[in-house]
């Protein structure tokens, strides 16, 4: 075979390399294969490899192709053991999961049996949704850090006796001793008494929610004052506000209407307190003094409010009014009154900073024949013909959900809350005004249980035990009723039986669901509330 020198192999790489025209060299020396590859032009220059170059290249392509694929099975290897330490990690979380799926089964009342794959699913998005409403960063979307210590602290008050009770998702929060709430943290203290559940409630604003039923009756409302009621420039003379903070200060809440320190109304037990200075709004009255110390005079406030109560289809700790101020001048009240110009607000008396002097009869029978007015032209319009200074006004406070319960024949509270489209689809209508009669969901059978118990030495309160038992049931509780009270006559103590009615607003409930329910209850009632129990 021949052999080439080195100047010979150089002469001909170089007819193939490109030329500035974009051509090469050998498209040049043959013209007529311009159109064939470089690589089949090249391979009819060059004369064959020796067999020892061609021997050499295939070595060196074996053992390349060897180590790429001992490179594939290390990278196997070690793929393996990291899916083999995955798996450890994902069993580990699933032993968790299936925890949590236990505890979230016993409170949402879960009676279905679900595979492994749709248990996790269904645990991460109700953890995800119990973490959403624990971290507030707007009003209108509540919140509560991660971080919570949302368990209250059992309180020794010389001014109450009300106690604060965890849920069983408490004991798996992180501790904390402050509520984050709004933006702002509250330093938990012997006052602090507020709840997981009433915490999940905060936000929600039904009352701003499109065509929710009590969306309509605010806005009927609304309609009826912006309509009715123009002031002098041709605008509406009542201003509203929908979007307050349900968290007000105590002063805002009690002082600032001028209600005595030891008046019951301040108590714990029909309170929810964020500390001893802070707490959920009982009223919607809370802001009349800070929107009348901005200069209105006439203004509709609307907002949740949270109170401890009984348990019924006619109450819920969260419920939401309606509260209307109108003040009025001396020239406002008596311009219309025929030698009205030597009439008075106010007789002779002593004034304080934070009191009047009292009103004269002509002023107060004046302002009850208005609202009086004002009252019956809005419940016609919409049930149909079925400190201020120097100045004297009216002031209601309308409960929405008492409205609507009325209005649509709605028969259980505890509706409001649903998110069942069977409920809310009937509420889509055209017009705020429109006529509406609810048609009632399934009446689905109850299920009762009693529950009885030694009451402690220390003092007790049931609003305590309503809030253990909405806590843990939740909105499956239709009714607890105390049906029986007992006093032992050699010890004297004192025992107390409440009937508990448990009935889903949309599906049936199970013997045993509700059994596990009510057994945490039991166990809970002696854990928090220190009764002695007669189960």
């Amino acid at each position: 075979m021949a052999r080439y020198s080195r100047s010979t192999w150089a002469r001909l790489d170089a007819a193939m390399l490109p030329t500035p025209g974009g051509s090469s060299r050998g498209e040049a020396l043959f013209p007529a294969r311009s159109a064939r590859s470089r690589a089949g032009r090249r391979s009819r220059l060059l004369p064959p490899a020796p067999a020892s170059l061609r021997a050499s290249a295939a070595g060196r392509q074996g053992r390349g192709q060897l180590r790429r694929r001992q490179e594939q099975e290390r990278e196997l290897t070690a793929w393996r053991q990291s899916l083999k330490r995955r798996n450890k990690v994902l069993t580990a979380a699933n032993r968790q999961r299936k925890q949590e799926w236990e505890r979230l089964s016993l409170v949402v009342g879960v009676t279905r049996k679900y595979t492994s794959n749709e248990e996790n699913i269904i645990t991460e998005f109700a953890m995800a949704m119990l973490w959403k409403f624990m971290r507030v960063a707007k009003y209108s979307k509540a919140a509560l850090s991660p971080k919570v210590k949302v368990r209250g602290i059992p309180t020794h008050s010389r001014h109450s006796s009300s106690k604060s009770v965890p849920s069983d998702f408490a004991a798996n929060t992180p501790c904390s001793n402050t509520v984050e709430l709004l933006g702002r943290a509250y330093p938990q203290d012997e006052y602090s008494n507020v709840t997981e559940k009433i915490l999940s409630k905060v936000g929600k604003n039904l009352h701003n929610k499109k065509h929710h039923p009590l969306w309509l009756i605010k806005e009927q409302v609304k309609d009826h004052f912006y309509k009715q009621y123009i002031g002098r420039r041709g605008t509406p003379l009542f201003s509203v506000y929908d979007g307050l903070s349900p968290v007000v200060t105590v002063q805002q809440n009690f002082d600032s209407l001028l209600i005595p320190q030891n008046h019951a109304s301040r108590r714990k037990e029909d309170n929810y307190y964020l500390n001893r200075d802070h707490m959920l709004r009982a009223h919607t009255s809370a802001h009349q003094w800070d929107l009348i110390h901005s200069g209105l005079d006439a203004f509709l406030a609307v907002g949740d409010v949270y109170r401890r109560d009984t348990i019924d289809n006619t109450h819920y700790p969260v419920f939401h009014q309606m509260e209307g101020v109108r003040l009025f001048s001396c020239h406002e009240l008596f311009s219309n009154i025929e030698d009205g110009q030597g009439l008075q607000l106010f007789e002779q008396g002593h004034r304080t900073a934070h009191k009047q002097e009292c009103h004269t009869m002509e002023a107060v029978r004046l302002v009850e024949f208005n609202l009086k007015q004002v009252l019956t032209k809005l419940m016609t319009h919409i049930f149909g013909d079925a400190g201020a200074q120097d100045k004297i006004g009216w002031a209601f406070g309308l409960g929405l959900e008492r409205l609507a319960m009325i209005l649509y024949d709605i028969p259980d509270i505890r509706l409001f809350w649903s998110e069942d489209e069977r409920f809310l689809k009937q509420f889509i209508v055209p017009h705020i005004s429109q006529k509406i009669k609810f048609q009632p969901l399934s009446r689905y059978p109850p299920l009762i249980n009693d529950i009885s118990f030694w009451l402690p030495s220390e003092p007790y309160s049931k609003n305590d035990f309503y809030d253990l038992a909405r806590t843990i049931g939740g909105d499956l509780i239709e009714k607890v009723v105390l049906v029986d009270e007992f006093t032992h006559p050699k010890t004297k103590k004192v025992s107390h039986c409440y009937r508990i009615i448990y009935r889903h607003p949309e599906r049936t409930l199970t013997q045993d669901e509700v059994h596990r329910i009510h057994q945490a209850i039991e166990e809970s009632a002696v854990r928090e509330l220190g009764v002695e129990g007669r189960f």
